[in-house]
């Protein structure tokens, strides 16, 4: 079973960030069962789910990254921004080298995925 702590208030959020030239989605965790996002305290919340998902939290906003062509642009945010995913496409996309591999690739077709979410007190 995978999990995972991130501390919002550490720098274990902070850390799942890359500073690549281009800024981009970063930080992704993949087959996670559950994971929490806690305060110092370990105040916050858990997120469970029966299926493995994928998530990323991080201190940047999609719109700051999609607008963002260096990293100098990008500004960090005092929020957490939080992504859970049903299913993510491996890397690669054949526009400047090789396609994913059909295991990786995620199909056409409706998704969905169940969660619970608990206090952390």
């Amino acid at each position: 079973m995978i999990f995972w702590r991130l501390f919002v208030d550490s720098a274990r959020v902070v850390g799942q960030y890359h500073p690549y030239v281009v800024p981009q989605e970063h930080g992704a965790h993949v087959d996670t069962r559950w994971f929490e996002l806690t305060d110092a305290e370990g105040h916050g919340i858990r997120i469970d789910t029966p299926d493995r998902t994928s998530f990323s939290a991080r201190r940047h906003h999609d719109e700051d990254l999609t607008r963002a062509s260096t990293i100098a642009e990008l500004a960090r945010s005092d929020d957490v921004e939080v992504h859970i995913d049903a299913a993510v496409r491996g890397l690669g996309t054949g526009a400047c080298g090789p396609d994913a591999l059909p295991p990786f690739l995620v199909g056409p077709g409706r998704y969905a995925w169940t969660w619970m979410l608990a206090p952390r007190v």
